[in-house]
C-alpha cells in the first residue's frame, strides 16, 4: 500500500469515510456486510465524572464509565470483519485467516492494550492490519473478500 498525501483528516472523518465507503461497496461485494466498527472510543460526551481508582483520585468523561458498565474493552481494535480471507490479499500474506481486526491511526502508536488485544487476535488466527488513511483500509478489505479495488474510483493502489 503506499501512503496516502492528501488533505489530513481527523481519526474520527476516516472511520466515518470508511463506514460510508463499506454501506457502498457492499452491494458489490456482500461480505463487506460483516465488518462493522467497535465503538470503544470516547466521544466525551456527557459531564466529567470524579472517581477514586487505586486510591488516586481521577476525572473521566461520564461515557466512559457508561460504556465501560456495558461491556466495552479498552484495546479492542477499530474494525473486524468477520469473514476469513480465501485469497492471498497483496501477494504475501497467506490465505486462510478466520478475520481480520484493523486500527486506524493518525499519529499515534498502538497502545499496550491494543498490543495485547492484537497477540489475542493473531492467536485465534485473525490477522491484523494498521492503516493510516481509510482509502488504503477500504482497498485492502475489498482485496479481502476477493474483489478488485480499482472498480471503486479512488481506491487504486
Amino acid at each position: 500500500m503506499t501512503a496516502r498525501h492528501t488533505k489530513r483528516l481527523s481519526e474520527e472523518s476516516h472511520h466515518r469515510a470508511l463506514a460510508h465507503f463499506l454501506k457502498i461497496a457492499e452491494a458489490q461485494y456482500p461480505a463487506l456486510r460483516f465488518c462493522y466498527h467497535v465503538p470503544n472510543e470516547s466521544l466525551g460526551i456527557g459531564p466529567i465524572v470524579e472517581r477514586n481508582r487505586n486510591g488516586k483520585r481521577s476525572r473521566v468523561p461520564l461515557d466512559v464509565l457508561i460504556n465501560a458498565e456495558r461491556g466495552v474493552r479498552a484495546g479492542v481494535w477499530d474494525w473486524q470483519l468477520l469473514w476469513p480471507n480465501v485469497v492471498s490479499v497483496d501477494g504475501r500474506q497467506p490465505c486462510g485467516w478466520r478475520g481480520i481486526a484493523i486500527e486506524l491511526k493518525a499519529d499515534t502508536d498502538l497502545s499496550t492494550e491494543q498490543k495485547i488485544w492484537q497477540e489475542h487476535y493473531l492467536m485465534n488466527g485473525w490477522q491484523t492490519r494498521i492503516f493510516r488513511h481509510w482509502a488504503d483500509a477500504a482497498a485492502y478489505l475489498v482485496r479481502w473478500v476477493g474483489g478488485d479495488p480499482a472498480r471503486f474510483e479512488g481506491l487504486e493502489v
